[in-house]
């Protein structure tokens, strides 16, 4: 009873379809598969997030003339019958990003958090101001900021500057085990 065979045979008086007759039920899983595959072929398949186009029609990049060619046809017809409108009829709007699912905005994986070249200097505050709490929740954010900067200078060529930095926070802040114990769990 807990074999694929099995579940099938349960499902099969579900799986009918209205062009056979009565007696006739699909018996596997394959044969239900292919046949839903069959109705709705994807290059033929319209979809209202993507102005009633194909994926394929996105895909490729025929979607603007296709729409293109719809306003033209829309516009003959207008022209044809202007009664039969309220307003000049337009196909619907190709978006500007379609997703199935939208991925999440990162930032690349050297660089966690916000920082950016302009804001150096302001991170560094930020990393004082986040020591000076002496909270452990607010040290362990100013070790993604060091990691943060860390990245940024070795991306732009100024690694140098951030060890030299990197050594005076250290020489400040010895008498925090703490903090000193997250730098070098960090490599920072």
């Amino acid at each position: 009873p807990n074999n694929a065979k099995d579940r099938t045979h349960r499902l099969a008086p579900h799986l009918s379809h209205p062009i056979w007759s009565d007696h006739q039920r699909l018996n596997c899983g394959n044969a239900a598969i292919s046949l839903s595959l069959g109705f709705q072929p994807p290059e033929k398949h319209r979809h209202s997030g993507i102005g009633m186009h194909t994926p394929a029609s996105v895909h490729y990049g025929t979607a603007t003339d296709i729409r293109a060619r719809r306003q033209a046809t829309l516009d003959r017809a207008h022209a044809q019958h202007p009664e039969r409108f309220s307003r000049r009829p337009q196909p619907p709007c190709l978006p500007e990003h379609a997703w199935i699912n939208q991925p999440t905005q990162q930032q690349p994986t050297q660089v966690r958090s916000t920082v950016s070249f302009d804001l150096t200097a302001t991170a560094w505050s930020r990393v004082e101001a986040r020591i000076a709490t002496r909270k452990p929740a607010e040290y362990d954010a100013a070790i993604t900021l060091l990691t943060d900067l860390q990245a940024l200078a070795e991306r732009d060529g100024r690694r140098h500057t951030f060890t030299q930095r990197s050594t005076a926070l250290r020489q400040t802040h010895t008498r925090k085990p703490s903090l000193i114990e997250r730098l070098n769990r960090a490599g920072l």
